[in-house]
Formats: structure tokens, C-alpha cells, sequence
């Protein structure tokens, strides 16, 4: 048996998704880095990579699905299955239940091949049993009701435990209409890059590259794809690669426009790690002032590095620093708190998100965001701004963390969002996937008081 993450056949890509899906499921590994490293080791070939990610993402976007189904037919509750097995089952049952264009009997075989090499004899039998009668079954997936939050969960592959939690703060029914939207393609944003080029002149160097795009609802430096002709990835076009352009969805892009950062100021980013916003604020100041860029972990710097590289962007200092025991006060013009959250909000692009179960603990979670918004308050000078902001769909994390502040900070006022579309009823940023067709964000604007 195959006891180490170790490719047999680099080559294969149902093993290269077998990997990625154990890893996910026993590490709480991300699924779209482990996707980049199989990419290259595929030689970066589009066909083989957009097989990879079907395989990877449509596994886990309908877990939920493909485990009621397995367990039906193997009479074995998933989890007592060893990891190896249950992984290659859902990969397995994936295929057979949800990809007409893959020959059934191709994709059990490959199975098959792979508990050869994962497993041992006897869950060899095993598995081409339970693939096999699944074959032969009706697609139950279409059987699947959805009268009960556990049978919402399941039929949109969505755990219990975030179905119950939408459907306490939303209702069932706003809440069976964000887990099927998270179940759709999702559209993928640019934002431009606005110190190299303008939004007219990008949306025509990439029709040259094979994109057709058009300009977001909301914004306009976000561009979304329309279509898409060229098989080339994302980051190999000549545009990405001069910094014309940055990825990232219009409901980002505009909480860098709350902050309204200005030429000359002096900008404070708490969480900055990838670093999109934080090359953002930059653009818009004209790469004239300084930001601050705090993230913990040094190794997640440099990606904020590479990105003002490619984006030309010059005025960004990076501190690996946590962002709550800085010991200056009054000094920032803007700050931006873009807290690490649940992101319940993202579980459409990033699927392997709804199975980590850490982001559970929701008690460790605001008590982090209460003590960075907490810090924040006092490196704010008198009358500047501060957003905070989360690409989560909980009341916990996001109203309850913003009246509880300014409950007790006095000194503060909230900022209407100014754009009614995207306004709650209390004027803080709110998108949903299912209402607005863009990631799950969550942001309100604060100011100091000047005396």
C-alpha cells in the first residue's frame, strides 16, 4: 500500500487529482496551490490542466453528493473508509455521475489502477464493486430533495454546519439560493492596472490575446471574461506578464475604493498577504506616499513583493509584523483591515474551503478580528479612514465585530457604502454570490472623529 504522498506515474492526472484530494482532505491543504504545482509538473499543458482542475474542483464542489452515494452502495460509513480509498471512490464516483464525456468504464478502470497502488488486494475488489453498481444506478443526484437543512446540505454538497448557519441568519430559502450559486462557474474578474494602461486599452490587448471581456457592474477598473479563445493560462499572457492587469474579483477591487486612498498618504495595510489590495491602494495613490504592508508570515511577503514587481508599484514596504502589537499611534492617514475570516463568502472558487473544518471555530476568529480592528483604531490619525473588511457570509464575523467596536469607541462613525446596490439596510458593503453575481464580501468604512 502507498503510504506517502509520492507520484507512481507523473504522468497520470487522475493521480495527480488523487493527491491533491488527499491532501485536501487530510491536511486542510488549498486546492488551487497544489493545482499550480501539478500544472508544472504537467508541463503546463492546457488540456491536461483543465482536465486536472474538473477533476479536482467537481470532486469536491459535490462531496456532499458523492459520499451519500458511496455510502449507499458500500454500506460503510466514509469516514471508517481509509483516506486513500474514500479519495479514490469520490474521484471515481465523480466521473462516473457528472462527466458524460468520459467513458464510465474508462474512469472505473482508472480507479481500479489507482487502489492497485493506494491500496491493497482485497479494496481493489471493493472498489470496482461500489463504482460498478453505481454504475448501473439511476443518478440519484437528481433524486435528492432538499425539504430539510441536512438534505440542502447534501444535495448541494455544502456541510451541515454552514447550511444551519445561513439558514438561522438568512432563511432556507435565501440560503438554497447561495449554495446553488456557489455551485455555478463562477465569472473571473481583472482589475487594471491603472500606473501601465487604461481600461480601454486593456480590454483591446486582450482581445488580441484571445479574451473578450467587459467592464464590471460596479467598477470601472474591473473587467470581466466574456469569453475565452485562447487555451493559454492566465498568468502566461504577455499582458499579465508586463502587469497590465491583476485577477481579482470586482467585489475585492471595490474595497480598495472604500479606503479612497490619496497621492501622498501615509497607508496602513494590517493583513496584507496576497497582496492585491494592497498594490490597489498603491495604484490608486499614484505610486506617490507610502504603504505599509504587516503580514506575519515572511514567506507570504514575498508574494506582496513579486506582485509590486510586476505591477511597477514602488511605494509598498512589507514588515512581517502580526498587525496587533505595533507601537505607534495616530500616524496613519488610511488603514485597511481586511481580516482573516471563514471566508464563507469565496466557497464558489475555492471549494476545498467548505470541508476545512477549522474555519469552524468562529470563537478564535472574531476575537483575532476584534483585536486587529482594536489595534487599528489607535494608529489612525484624527479624521482619517479605516475599512474592515472579510470575504465571509456570517453575521458573527462581520456586523457583530462592527457594532460591537464602535459600541465602544465612541470616536468613530460609520460611513454609508455609497453604492445603494451593495448597501444592508445599516450601510455597511454586503455582496452575495447568488444577488450580485460576484464573491461573498463583507466591508464597512469608519472614520475618526477630528476632535
Amino acid at each position: 500500500m502507498q503510504s506517502q504522498s509520492r507520484l507512481r506515474n507523473p504522468g497520470s492526472i487522475r493521480e495527480h487529482a488523487l493527491q491533491i484530494l488527499y491532501r485536501v482532505d487530510t491536511t486542510n491543504a488549498y486546492a488551487h496551490i497544489l493545482l499550480k504545482k501539478s500544472y508544472e509538473a504537467l508541463g503546463n499543458e492546457g488540456t491536461q490542466s483543465s482536465l486536472l482542475t474538473r477533476l479536482v474542483k467537481g470532486t469536491l464542489e459535490n462531496r456532499s453528493v458523492l459520499d451519500e452515494q458511496i455510502t449507499r452502495l458500500s454500506k460503510s460509513r466514509i469516514r471508517k473508509l481509509g483516506p486513500w480509498i474514500r479519495n479514490i471512490l469520490r474521484l471515481g464516483a465523480y466521473q462516473v455521475m457528472y462527466l458524460d464525456n468520459i467513458p464510465k468504464e474508462v474512469s472505473v478502470n482508472e480507479c481500479v489502477e489507482l487502489t492497485k497502488i493506494y491500496g491493497h488486494s482485497g479494496q481493489v475488489a471493493f472498489v470496482n464493486a461500489v463504482l460498478r453498481n453505481l454504475c448501473r444506478s439511476l443518478p440519484f443526484r437528481e433524486q435528492l430533495s432538499s425539504s430539510s437543512i441536512e438534505d440542502l446540505a447534501i444535495s448541494t454538497s455544502h456541510p451541515t454546519w454552514i447550511v444551519e448557519l445561513w439558514s438561522k441568519q438568512l432563511g432556507v430559502e435565501e440560503t438554497k439560493l447561495l449554495c446553488n450559486a456557489n455551485n455555478d462557474v463562477w465569472p473571473t474578474f481583472f482589475r487594471v492596472n491603472t500606473l501601465k494602461t487604461t481600461t480601454d486599452s486593456l480590454i483591446k490587448r486582450l482581445g488580441t490575446e484571445g479574451l473578450t471581456v467587459e467592464k464590471g457592474r460596479f467598477s470601472d477598473v474591473s473587467l470581466k471574461i466574456c469569453q475565452r479563445e485562447t487555451k493559454q493560462p492566465l498568468n502566461e499572457l504577455s499582458s499579465f506578464k508586463e502587469g497590465l492587469f491583476t485577477i481579482q474579483d470586482e467585489s475585492e477591487t471595490l474595497i480598495s475604493l472604500f479606503l479612497d486612498p490619496k497621492p501622498g498618504h501615509f497607508v496602513l495595510d494590517l493583513c496584507s498577504a496576497p497582496g492585491n489590495k494592497t498594490v490597489h491602494i498603491a495604484e490608486l495613490m499614484k505610486n506617490k506616499g507610502l504603504v505599509i504592508a504587516l503580514d506575519p508570515h515572511p514567506r507570504r511577503l514575498k508574494l506582496v513583493k513579486s506582485l509590486c514587481i510586476r505591477l511597477g508599484v514602488s511605494i509598498v514596504e512589507s514588515i512581517a509584523a502580526d498587525g496587533l502589537h505595533t507601537c505607534c499611534r495616530n500616524f496613519a492617514d488610511r488603514i485597511l483591515v481586511d481580516a482573516p475570516c471563514s471566508g464563507l463568502g469565496i466557497l464558489g472558487n475555492k471549494v476545498d474551503l467548505r470541508w476545512n473544518e477549522a474555519r469552524k471555530d468562529f470563537l478564535k476568529l472574531t476575537q483575532l478580528q476584534e483585536a486587529l480592528l482594536e489595534n487599528a483604531s489607535s494608529l489612525l490619525v484624527l479624521g482619517g479612514r479605516l475599512v474592515y473588511s472579510t470575504c465571509t457570509i456570517n453575521r458573527h464575523e462581520n456586523t457583530d465585530i462592527i457594532e460591537n467596536f464602535l459600541s465602544r469607541h465612541k470616536e468613530f462613525h460609520l460611513v454609508p457604502v455609497p453604492l445603494i446596490e451593495l448597501a444592508n439596510d445599516k450601510g455597511y458593503y454586503e455582496v452575495f454570490p447568488h444577488r450580485h453575481g460576484m464573491a461573498g464580501a463583507f466591508a464597512a468604512i469608519l472614520e475618526k472623529k477630528k476632535g
